[in-house]
């Protein structure tokens, strides 16, 4: 009998060191999908001369990969991006990750991390029909990560993975998978984008942002497997969003080729104290490069702006003191 995802389960946590593995204790959030989930060996054909056959096959290093995408809850996973976060107070707990690596605030991290991908041990799990399959993927970093939304939608979080290092093929399943600590999805509804923030813009259709470190896995002569990571390189940080026309303020801001202070992307549950849940990105520094826009007899006029952030402020607040 064909299995589906009800018997396949995905979770993660994060490694002290390059590939040394570490406890699967966290979801990456809601409605987990795991896309293009593969592996390769680079397999090399080996040919000869006076012959139309291939003699023989070698074999080159090993790479695996997968795209996970969910529906936003929980805020941990921006530690693959940024590194670990500054939590501060006690209930609720204020978390934030920065991309300025000489930022400093109580508590905060170690700023040398924040040049430096901090990886992650992440297990895949299948429970087949004659036999199980656990795979266990070591040194796993993220070159990038895209959190989208638009109306009567959930907000997607989307996240490709690569590594090279996995442990043998297992066939004992998780007694306990890890499940989201906290359980709220954010939608559309829990969303405002603000540009300049502290100015909402009205009758947002869609937003998105992607943040790319595009960091990449690193070999060496003698072994198959990667042995380190790339440090960070440029933090390339773009969006658009889709709004109705109501005037000429948004092309404007195109056609005056300057740096907009501040955008603020705000998805919060409303609530205060302990019930409080909410992810804040502030990004300063705002270069908006372009404006589109289609006009259709008898259709709403919509346009659609693209911008990139020079530096982004990540804040979440929640009732947990640190991440699981």
């Amino acid at each position: 009998m064909a299995r589906t995802g009800s018997n396949a389960y995905v979770q993660y946590g994060y490694e002290s060191s390059y590939g040394g593995g570490a406890s699967q204790t966290k979801a990456f959030g809601l409605e987990q999908k795991i896309t293009g989930l593969r592996f390769t060996n680079n397999q090399i054909p080996v040919k000869e001369l006076y012959s139309t056959e291939i003699n023989m096959f070698a074999y080159g290093k090993e790479e695996g990969g997968a795209t996970i995408e969910w529906v936003l809850s929980n805020p941990w996973f921006f530690d693959f991006i940024f590194a670990n976060p500054e939590s501060t107070g006690a209930s609720p707990y204020q978390h934030k990750w920065s991309s300025d690596p000489d930022w400093v605030g109580a508590g905060a991290f170690d700023n040398t991390d924040v040049r430096d991908y901090k990886t992650a041990h992440v297990e895949f799990g299948f429970k087949g029909e004659t036999a199980n399959e656990v795979r266990n993927a070591k040194g796993v970093i993220a070159p990038s990560i895209t959190l989208r939304t638009s109306v009567n939608e959930t907000v997607k979080v989307t996240m490709p993975l690569i590594w090279s290092i996995e442990d043998a093929i297992g066939t004992s399943l998780d007694s306990t998978v890890a499940s989201d600590d906290l359980q709220f999805p954010y939608t559309f509804v829990h969303a405002t984008l603000e540009l300049p923030n502290g100015t909402v813009i009205a009758q947002i259709q869609d937003f998105e942002i992607t943040i790319s470190p595009e960091g990449e896995q690193i070999w060496g002569v003698g072994s198959k497997n990667a042995t380190a990571t790339s440090g960070k390189k440029i933090l390339n940080i773009t969006g658009t969003f889709k709004k109705a026309k109501v005037d000429k303020s948004a092309l404007a801001k195109v056609v005056s080729r300057e740096e907009t202070a501040t955008l603020e992307i705000i998805l919060t549950n409303g609530l205060t104290s302990t019930s409080e849940k909410s992810i804040t990105l502030l990004g300063t520094g705002v270069g908006i490069s372009e404006h589109t826009s289609d006009v259709a007899p008898g259709e709403i006029v919509f346009e659609n702006l693209t911008w990139q952030i020079r530096s982004l402020l990540v804040t979440a607040v929640n009732n947990i003191e640190t991440s699981p």
